[in-house]
């Protein structure tokens, strides 16, 4: 819901524009190693790919939640969350669970309450605070949720086989892995070389005779972007899942309803 005056936000569906998952994979252009020495063209595409990926994956699970139940797809999470642990939870279990910052996660569960999903009691064990438990419609909800994201998952990842889908979650097992480890060390400045192309405002190309014409950065899928577009999708694979959190935050804030979150619900 906008606020009056203003137009509606988009949410993490991305309406009114087509599904990043259109775009392909992420592919560098021919002089990316020379604009950036000592970059990886292979490093470079499979990461922004991976982002680009997870936002098209997310946006299709947020499109089809907002359609059947007319809720973002963190608040989805967060009633499965309430749903599975079989118990009570504090308002700051299921944020930890879901991931979401606390004041986002109150506006969430004032979502949910409304919707008659769950109830808020007391709590026994500390009058500080309160318990959160799903309401028989709540768990009715989950109920058509849950298979029908299981439906959708199978539906995208039937694109491979068994096997390939196997080899698939080693991988991303070995890419998390490290991931986790590189998040629990001490965060370190960006850094690195960049020789500016022309095209930018860098030395004319007669003071790099070894150089070839370059527009060095990424593009949709080969072929697709030129010069200046390569830059513009570049920043766009590997920011936008955090503008869109940042977005549905925002959403949260003003519509009085939980609108960011992190991973599919049922997980």
């Amino acid at each position: 819901m906008s606020e009056p005056g203003h137009p509606p936000r988009r949410g993490r569906s991305g309406r009114g524009r087509p599904s990043p998952a259109s775009l392909g994979v992420v592919r560098v252009d021919a002089g990316f190693e020379e604009e950036y020495p000592g970059a990886d063209r292979t490093c470079t595409e499979a990461y922004a790919s991976l982002c680009r990926t997870g936002e098209a994956l997310l946006g299709e699970l947020d499109r089809r939640v907002r359609l059947t139940f007319g809720i973002p797809q963190a608040a989805a999470t967060a009633l499965a969350v309430i749903d599975g642990a079989g118990v009570p939870l504090t308002p700051s279990q299921v944020s930890d669970r879901v991931l979401i910052a606390s004041a986002t996660m109150t506006a969430t569960l004032d979502l949910l309450e409304h919707r008659g999903w769950i109830r808020r009691v007391a709590n026994p064990g500390d009058r500080r605070s309160t318990l959160i438990e799903i309401t028989p419609d709540g768990r009715a909800a989950t109920d058509q949720l849950l298979p029908g994201i299981r439906t959708l998952e199978k539906s995208i990842l039937s694109a491979l086989t068994a096997d390939e889908r196997a080899h698939l979650l080693d991988l991303l097992a070995k890419i998390l892995a490290r991931a986790a480890q590189v998040a629990a060390g001490q965060p370190e400045p960006l850094n690195g070389q960049r020789i500016r192309p022309a095209r930018l405002g860098g030395l004319p190309q007669s003071s790099h005779p070894r150089r070839t014409p370059s527009h060095a950065g990424l593009s949709g899928s080969e072929g697709q972007a030129g010069p200046g577009q390569a830059a513009v999708d570049q920043a766009g694979a590997v920011l936008d899942l955090r503008q869109l959190a940042h977005d549905d935050a925002d959403q949260a804030i003003q519509a009085g309803r939980g609108e960011a979150g992190h991973g599919p619900p049922g997980q």
